[in-house]
Formats: structure tokens, sequence, C-alpha cells
């Protein structure tokens, strides 16, 4: 009887097999928020979808990346920290 067993599972996802969509139900709750069009803070909409800060801050970058969401630093706004920057839901993203 050997001591460890092999398990096989299923392959990795690539970038290129990954879904460009909401992949979670945070996703879809920040899309939703953003969905009126206007620029919220990072702390606004973590307010409005709850989790931490960082876990939202995550979902939304990742969904930057995806082009879902824009991003924008505020003119005259501080380098880092609230007010430093702006979410947008990016037009065309439905």
């Amino acid at each position: 009887m050997p001591i460890t067993e092999i398990i096989p599972h299923e392959p990795i996802l690539t970038p290129r097999q990954r879904s460009n969509g909401p992949s979670t139900p945070m996703d879809e709750a920040i899309l939703e928020f953003l969905s009126d069009g206007q620029p919220r803070e990072l702390r606004e909409i973590t307010k409005a979808v709850g989790g931490t800060t960082h876990n939202v801050h995550a979902r939304t970058q990742s969904l930057v990346r995806k082009g879902l969401v824009t991003w924008a630093r505020v003119p005259g706004g501080p380098m880092r920290g609230p007010g430093a920057s702006v979410y947008r839901r990016a037009s065309g993203a439905d």
C-alpha cells in the first residue's frame, strides 16, 4: 500500500481561458453599485458592497484589468489613501 495517493485534478486555467466578466458575487455587487456611471471612491464602494477595504480593492482592480471598470486619479487629490482615486463603470460594460 503506497504512503501517498496521487489524485488527478482539473487543469489550471490559463489567462486566455479565464472569463472576461465578473467572477464573484462581490464583482457583481461592485458593478451594480457603479451602474449609475458616477465616479466613486473606494470607501463608497466598500460601504455599499460590504467586505473589507482590502478585498474590495482587490476585486475592483480585477475588474479594472478586465476592462469593466475604469480607475482615475483625482486631480489635486492626495497621492494615496482616501480621495486619491475614483472608479467608474466602463462604458459598454454590461
